[in-house]
């Protein structure tokens, strides 16, 4: 496909959208196509019976979101006119590209269970992020480019415990740290906003969870007992608390524009997050139907989860503002309401979901 470079900017008449250069003629510029070999390569082999060792190398591309290629000429011209901070596609980004290592090894113990201990790399190249187009004349405009990079690094333990009896067991631990330059692709457009230095050192990214886990027991009858086909299943997970970067205290009714940093990029870290989910059910039989229903609660124990904080405070529920001048300054005013202030800065997207009970049924033919 084609594309007109920087420096022709996009000039509209009368509705009409032309594209001239600082002499007045016109440029339209071919896109090469993207070209990358991706090999993978995967080898397991038995060290002993009961143990085998396995690793993998692969380099792997994502094609960007379309949204982030595209944009009419009608747009981008409305986007450099209209005088606001936008952000414009680039028919120029490449594939973003991750290479991949991983080595580990797998162990039976007795005739039941099994662990398997597994290392992993991942290299994070050709990122999204919002940068401006500074040699952009007549006007410098922000559009995604690729600039951003980062690592995974970490260690992941399972153990497996096939079905012995009534029991059976999944075990899942992973150490991992994440880190890079940027964690979305839009983690850098207040920069490019206001012009500022974008990150070339890497720090935790957004989504850097240090330590995750799972542990599921499921308990089922047989078809020759008391109470045949019936049976219980416990899913507990665990997780240490996800990245922010603390702030000095905003209001979050009356939000700046934006935030004063106080430390440096993703360096606060959110409450650790446990769940308990249970699920009862059981088979039924009715001539050729077999129906199976169950009662599913998620959340059992009912725990307030974090799933965001207020960056000034790194709490959930509370953003500080009544501890500075301006919220003290408020609170003076007997037309203002404390209560009403909390009530509106009590976001439910800052926590999980609280206990969910479903009743169900699902039934099919048994063949």
């Amino acid at each position: 496909y084609s594309y007109y470079e920087p420096t022709y900017m996009p000039v509209t008449t009368a509705g009409d959208t032309t594209w001239i250069d600082t002499e007045g003629t016109y440029q339209l510029v071919e896109r090469e196509p993207f070209k990358l070999l991706s090999p993978r390569l995967g080898f397991a082999f038995p060290v002993t019976d009961r143990t085998v060792f396995h690793a993998q190398y692969g380099k792997y591309v994502q094609q960007p979101q379309l949204n982030r290629l595209y944009l009419s000429y009608l747009r981008f011209s409305s986007n450099l006119s209209q005088g606001n901070y936008t952000t414009s596609g680039n028919p120029l980004l490449d594939p973003v590209r991750t290479t991949s290592y991983e080595v580990g090894f797998k162990k039976q113990l007795g005739d039941n269970a099994s662990i398997d201990l597994t290392g992993f790399y991942k290299q994070l190249t050709d990122y999204v992020q919002v940068r401006n187009v500074a040699r952009a004349r007549p006007i410098v405009y922000a559009q995604f480019v690729n600039g951003d990079y980062g690592s995974i690094k970490g260690l992941s333990a399972s153990f497996q415990l096939r079905r012995t009896g009534y029991v059976q067991a999944f075990v899942n631990y992973t150490l991992q740290y994440a880190g890079g330059t940027g964690s979305t692709g839009l983690s850098s457009s207040n920069i490019a906003w206001q012009d500022g230095n974008y990150p070339t050192y890497v720090s935790p990214l957004d989504f850097d969870q240090r330590h995750t886990g799972s542990i599921n027991i499921d308990v089922r009858s047989t078809a020759k007992d008391r109470l045949p086909e019936a049976g219980a299943n416990f899913l507990f997970t665990f997780g240490s608390g996800r990245r922010y970067t603390p702030t000095t205290v905003n209001s979050f009714v009356f939000p700046n524009t934006t935030d004063t940093p106080i430390a440096p990029l993703n360096s606060g870290v959110m409450p650790w997050v446990f769940n308990l989910d249970m699920k009862l059910d059981k088979n039924w039989q009715a001539g050729p139907m077999k129906f199976n229903t169950y009662l599913w609660v998620k959340n059992l124990t009912d725990r307030k989860n974090v799933r965001d904080v207020h960056d000034g405070t790194g709490q959930a529920d509370y953003d500080g503002w009544f501890s500075t001048p301006e919220g003290e300054t408020w609170l003076t005013n007997p037309d203002n309401n404390e209560d009403i202030y909390e009530m509106r800065m009590e976001n439910p997207v800052y926590w999980e979901a609280p206990r969910t009970v479903m009743l169900g049924m699902r039934f099919y033919l048994d063949r």
